[in-house]
């Protein structure tokens, strides 16, 4: 399962981002590689059903790639994938 590892302060940043931009998409990077959580507006809810399952919501945020805002953080959390059982593990060492 993806779940990352973010601050209260990044959340609340991106949806501030979410709420005064307009933007249909908001996703925060991480030295220039986009991570989770994505925020989507609702009138994008449909083509979020309707991506294929194995690209997913990476389809939604192609599709309008020119109005995506990206919110750049030194927050490492937004791109680990903690589907690999290392990075998990790691993951839970550091944290412990």
């Amino acid at each position: 399962m993806d779940n990352p590892i973010l601050s209260g302060a990044l959340v609340a940043q991106l949806i501030e981002k979410f709420d005064s931009s307009g933007a249909p998409i908001v996703l925060p990077t991480f030295r220039g590689r986009r991570g989770h959580p994505a925020i989507f507006r609702a009138d994008l809810f449909q083509e979020l059903l309707d991506a294929s399952l194995d690209v997913g919501a990476r389809q939604v945020v192609w599709a309008h790639a020119p109005d995506v805002l990206e919110v750049p953080t030194e927050e490492e959390g937004v791109i680990l994938n903690l589907n690999d059982p290392e990075m998990l593990r790691k993951v839970q060492e550091e944290l412990s």
